[in-house]
């Protein structure tokens, strides 16, 4: 709670924690199958990993047409940033993967 706290400001939790704004996990179905295609890339140390799963898998039960989320093993929240080298010259090979797995996607 502390990190959404400092995104959405004092009580923002409790004032605005499930608007659908902040988080569209919480979107009405409506809005949810009208979404264009979607691709989600999570690290599975990343802090919201169950709330993009749990996302992916309520937009494929409201019957959207084109969802994929990705788990990355070992990744966390931005690694893509890190294809590269991050400022560290170091160049991540999973953030290389995944930026061009989005490159293929675009295209398809």
């Amino acid at each position: 709670q502390g990190e959404a706290e400092s995104y959405l400001g004092g009580n923002g939790v409790a004032t605005h924690g499930k608007d659908w704004r902040v988080s569209p996990f919480f979107a009405p179905a409506d809005k949810l199958r009208r979404l264009p295609a979607v691709l989600m890339h999570v690290g599975d140390y990343e802090l919201i990993l169950d709330e993009s799963v749990l996302l992916g898998k309520r937009m494929q039960k409201l019957g959207h047409p084109d969802v994929v989320v990705k788990v990355y093993p070992r990744m966390w929240h931005c690694w893509h940033q890190y294809s590269e080298g991050g400022g560290e010259k170091q160049t991540l090979r999973k953030a290389v993967t995944a930026v061009n797995e989005i490159g293929h996607w675009v295209k398809a």
